[in-house]
């Protein structure tokens, strides 16, 4: 098989997007995976697949992908990925032997909240990422784990993409 029937894709997970009123930042990254997807194979599912080679789902996750433009940063290029006409263009982008890089973005689901499940803290592998929005981050100091939001004030400026 061709190097070029084959897509590499880096998968960043764990971490949560946070705009701070001038950039998107992709913080608490705790895993990276790397996959190769035929490119022939490309479709939503097919990636989705890949990503649970890497991280363990649960069936009511809500998971949203994003993938980033060769070139651009997170601020000019972050797209989304929901359905496989996405996945093929984005496969067309990535052309040589460059990675198509995906940041995922996992929340837990409600119902696993009610049913008493833990939160985890982050670390590698989990179920969920903390939810950054202009409540703050939950813990009632504002911003992003209890760190002063990007204007300084406890108030939680910072929104979720």
């Amino acid at each position: 098989m061709d190097s070029g029937d084959v897509l590499a894709i880096r998968f960043h997970v764990g971490g949560r997007f946070d705009y701070d009123g001038y950039n998107v930042n992709y913080i608490g990254e705790t895993f990276v995976g790397l996959s190769h997807l035929d490119r022939d194979k490309i479709s939503l599912p097919e990636v989705r697949g890949f990503l649970s080679d890497h991280v363990t789902l649960g069936e009511d996750d809500d998971v949203q992908l994003h993938w980033l433009f060769p070139g651009k940063d997170l601020n000019r290029g972050l797209r989304p990925l929901n359905d496989d006409k996405t996945c093929q263009f984005m496969s067309d982008c990535i052309t040589g032997n460059d990675v198509a890089e995906i940041y995922v973005d996992i929340h837990k689901s409600d119902a696993g909240a009610e049913q008493g499940e833990e939160q985890l803290d982050g670390s590698y592998p989990t179920k969920s990422s903390p939810m950054v929005n202009a409540a703050g981050d939950g813990d009632g100091q504002g911003g992003v784990d209890g760190d002063a939001d990007w204007d300084g004030d406890v108030e939680g400026d910072s929104i979720r993409i």
